[in-house]
């Protein structure tokens, strides 16, 4: 229970919402910067 707990939560909650929030926050950054440059 131990191995498991930690091994599925570690890498599970740790791994997909790091890239996946930051990943985002640079899109849509980079996005509204561009329009408003553009604009």
């Amino acid at each position: 229970m131990p191995f498991f707990s930690p091994s599925d939560s570690s890498p599970a909650g740790v791994s997909p919402p790091s890239p996946r929030p930051r990943h985002l926050s640079s899109f849509a950054l980079e996005s509204i910067m561009q329009g408003h440059s553009a604009c």
